[in-house]
């Protein structure tokens, strides 16, 4: 029983140690990436790219380029670094002077000259660039751009947007409709056909209480 209590915390402790080890990696490294063409600006695949940590005096890692002449080396702890490139027809070419911090992705480009590998060419920190972080915006949102384009657009002046401050207030306009007229005839035939009607509804009348009062 014990020896099994033993044997698993031995285990649990070397997680630990590799969980540590890893958090603290992260949180203290950064890369070194770059592209090496020749002097017509071709790319040169399988290169040696040799990363070297001149503080401690140690090569840390060597890695080859791609076939687009690409090379990429990640998770190297913070310090002062030196890039070897060589390639067989090409001279040999040492990047020195580079100081990588926290979080880093520096670019180190090569262009090789034609020549012998014994022959050394020397590069300075000068030529390193740093990539810088890209961090993304927050997108606005259609009504609230809509929103800033009329309130810009009506503080403009003379924008066919803009409107006064201080609106004078219109009262709206009511319309009446004119009192309908009788239609009166124009025409003399319309005039002598009102004149036989009435003559004709007095007759009518007068026959009728005629006759209303003979009986």
């Amino acid at each position: 029983m014990n020896k099994r209590v033993v044997g698993w915390g031995f285990v649990l402790a070397v997680l630990f140690c590799l969980c540590a080890t890893c958090s603290s990696a992260q949180n203290v490294t950064g890369s070194i990436q770059g592209t090496i063409v020749d002097s017509a600006g071709g790319a040169v695949p399988n290169a040696s790219v040799t990363i070297s940590n001149t503080d401690q005096n140690i090569v840390v890692r060597t890695v080859t380029t791609d076939e687009h002449g690409e090379y990429v080396v990640p998770q190297l702890p913070v310090g002062r670094y030196s890039v070897t490139v060589e390639t067989k027809g090409f001279k040999k070419v040492v990047h020195s002077g580079i100081v990588l911090n926290v979080g880093d992705k520096v670019a180190v480009n090569f262009t090789l000259v034609v020549g012998t590998v014994s022959e050394i060419v020397s590069v300075q920190s000068d030529a390193v660039r740093v990539i810088p972080k890209v961090r993304p915006h927050p997108a606005s949102s259609p009504a609230r751009s809509s929103r800033s384009f009329l309130s810009t657009a009506a503080t403009t002046p003379n924008s066919c947007f803009s409107f006064p401050a201080h609106p004078t207030p219109v009262m709206p306009t009511r319309f009446f409709p004119e009192p309908l007229r009788q239609s009166e005839p124009t025409s003399s035939l319309s005039k002598s056909m009102a004149i036989a009607a009435k003559k004709t509804t007095g007759r009518w009348m007068a026959r009728t209480m005629w006759t209303a009062a003979q009986t």
